[in-house]
Formats: structure tokens, sequence, C-alpha cells
């Protein structure tokens, strides 16, 4: 399985206000997108698209 193509990250990018504390290092926003499109990579695999 490859990650959906990166030109398609923006899309999963939360809002920042969303965020009690700084959304940015480590386990900000950043890493936050990337949780969220690998659920939805994995989840389409497994259950077919629009599981997630």
């Amino acid at each position: 399985m490859s990650p959906p193509p990166s030109s398609n990250l923006r899309t999963y990018l939360p809002d920042e206000s969303w965020f009690r504390f700084r959304p940015r290092g480590i386990h900000g926003a950043p890493h936050t997108t990337r949780v969220l499109v690998w659920a939805d990579a994995i989840a389409n695999a497994v259950a077919g698209p629009g599981a997630l």
C-alpha cells in the first residue's frame, strides 16, 4: 500500500484553532494530518472506499 499523493495532504490538514496547545511540533497539526491520512487509507483498503 502506498500513501495518498502528497498534493492531497492539505485536504486533511486540521484547522489550527482546534488545538488547545501550540499546533506545531512533533505532535501538532502536521502529525495529526499524517495520522488522519493513514487512517483513511487503511480504512479504505480494509473496508472499502468511504469507510472512514
